[in-house]
């Protein structure tokens, strides 16, 4: 059986992911804060009284539904984009998902083929997807189908090798 699970750093969860830092938004306590944290530029929080629950709406919308949310300025396209410094999520986003892609072009080195006998073991567990996200420590949760990760844990081996064992159970 070949390897098809999918490797993403989904830009709709790191662009909710600037927003929720830039804007101080209170951190679930499921998911670690930003890691790096991006620099505010010139982002402000709105005044709206539903902000929190908006973004929670659209993390959750994002996370359940990645194939379908690929647009570009995912929170723009439904609450617009005031407070928010484009250039700055812009660069933060690069930099952030051209790490785990960087990582991952070096074929023989990414951890998706260091580590293919467990995540071929873990595709026959269900196993579909693996997120990587940019928030600090090691952090991993399943979520369906799919495995979040902290890029701290896709670029730690060992730690990478325990939650696909987790995940396969």
């Amino acid at each position: 059986m070949g390897l098809t699970m999918i490797t993403d750093v989904p830009g709709t969860l790191v662009e909710l992911l600037f927003i929720r830092a830039v804007w101080d938004l209170p951190v679930a306590a499921d998911l670690p804060p930003a890691d790096p944290p991006p620099d505010r530029g010139t982002s402000a929080r709105p005044r709206r009284p539903q902000l929190v629950a908006e973004w929670d709406a659209l993390w959750v919308d994002a996370l359940d539904n990645l194939d379908a949310t690929r647009d570009e300025h995912f929170w723009g396209r439904r609450h617009g984009l005031d407070g928010i410094d484009l250039p700055e999520m812009r660069s933060w986003k690069a930099t952030v998902i051209g790490q785990v892609e960087a990582v991952a072009a070096e074929y023989h080195h990414a951890p998706e083929m260091l580590l293919r006998d467990e995540l071929s073991a873990a595709e026959r567990h269900g196993l579909d997807r693996l997120i990587v996200l940019p928030v600090r420590g090691l952090f991993a949760r399943r979520h369906g189908s799919s495995l979040v990760v902290s890029t701290r844990t896709y670029l730690d081996l060992d730690q990478l090798r325990h939650e696909v064992g987790v995940f396969a159970g």
